[in-house]
């Protein structure tokens, strides 16, 4: 009975990380898109890298799984942001943009990634911090 509750716990903790990490990374490919597309401020993707890590350290309660879980995110929103980016080109067969799409794309995500890693890390710790989590 008690083995069986603590399978229990430890599938949805399993589920709550893996809801976690696909809530933070389609928010950080929305927050891409800002800066790519829109070409609003930085700042604007800044704020909601670090509101989203914030929340997941806060929703996590443990820095050892939370601060991998955003580094990864925010590279999978990268991979996100850039497909969702190319894929109405290729559907339409327009190959030959996507060389002009991959260099505007790489300048924009190398520094918003250099921007928003630090912002990001402390969004965990001061979210793991909150919570009672050193």
């Amino acid at each position: 009975m008690v083995e069986s509750q603590q399978r229990i716990i430890d599938f949805r903790k399993m589920v709550e990380i893996i809801l976690v990490f696909i809530v933070v990374s389609i928010n950080n490919a929305s927050g891409y898109f800002l800066q790519l597309i829109w070409r609003f401020d930085p700042l604007y993707y800044l704020v909601i890298v670090f509101v989203v890590s914030l929340s997941a350290g806060m929703v996590l309660k443990n820095l050892k799984i939370s601060l991998p879980l955003i580094l990864v995110s925010l590279i999978l929103g990268l991979i996100i942001s850039f497909f969702l980016l190319i894929i109405p080109h290729l559907s339409y067969g327009e190959t030959e943009i996507l060389g002009v799409l991959w260099e505007a794309y790489i300048i924009v995500a190398a520094k918003l990634l250099v921007l928003g890693t630090p912002i990001s890390i402390v969004g965990v710790l001061i979210g793991g911090l909150a919570v009672g989590e050193v």
